[in-house]
Order: structure tokens, then sequence, then C-alpha cells
């Protein structure tokens, strides 16, 4: 009977510190998981021009229209953040059709990792961004959920 109360309460607890955006302690899903998406940030600066703030706003959108994320707007409110690093027309097949790139890095504390979205078009490609991130996610579950606990 201790043994269990104590396990409900340690659950109850390790909820409340999470808060309801992050992972759930129970089932160990994620539930609007906090992501920061901003541009690269180097020496201070921003590295940031029209192209990279509609990517910015194109990966914001397909975050929130995955139903798995909730964009903040800070890092320090985050668990993974994401910089656009940059954009690029990787291949060109006749003069209408182009296949677009889409480069973002993905941290978690120290941890990075680099995602690229290819598509037809800019939106597609931050599409792409954010089912390579679900993939990530889905195969880091259990060591995203020590980290959350810890914060």
């Amino acid at each position: 009977m201790t043994q269990r109360l104590t396990t409900a309460f340690l659950a109850v607890l390790i909820s409340v510190a999470l808060g309801p955006n992050e992972f759930s302690a129970q089932d160990a899903t994620e539930r609007n998981l906090k992501v920061f998406i901003g541009p690269q940030v180097r020496d201070g600066f921003k590295d940031i021009d029209r192209d990279i703030r509609d990517l910015v706003n194109d990966i914001r959108g397909a975050l929130m229209s995955s139903g798995r994320f909730l964009p903040v707007a800070t890092k320090e409110e985050s668990l993974l953040s994401l910089e656009v690093l940059g954009r690029d027309v990787t291949r060109t097949y006749g003069p209408s059709w182009k296949e677009r790139a889409v480069a973002v890095r993905l941290s978690v504390g120290a941890y990075e990792f680099h995602l690229i979205g290819e598509a037809d078009s800019w939106s597609e490609s931050a599409g792409e961004v954010v089912e390579h991130l679900e993939v990530w996610i889905d195969s880091n579950r259990q060591r995203l959920i020590e980290i959350a606990r810890t914060q």
C-alpha cells in the first residue's frame, strides 16, 4: 500500500513539475512539446533575411499543424530548439520544376542534429523538416523524458 501511494505521489509530482505542455510521466508521450524556432545566431547576430523569416513562419505553422508541438518565444522556455540555417534550390528539372531544400539545426542542451527537408515548395520542405523531427522524437523519447524531468 505504501509503495503504491509513493509511486502515485511521485507520478503526480512529476506531472506537476513538467506541467501539461511537456511529456506525461504516466504514458511517456508528448503533448504540445515546447519548441523554439528561429534563425541561427552567431556572435550575438541573427542570421536572418526575408527568406529565413518566411521559413521560420513556415516551420512554425507546420509544427502547430502537427498537433504535437507548441512553439514558444524563447529557447529558455523550450525543451527543443530549431535554428533555420538556410535554404537552397537543390535540383532543377526543366524550366518550371525545382526541388527546394531547407536546413535546420535541432538542439537539446549541448546535443545538435541537422534536419533537411526537400520538396517542391518551401512550405512543403518545412513540413518535411517537421516530419523528420517527429521521427527523431519518437526514436529519442526516453532520453527526452529524462531531460524534461530535470528541467
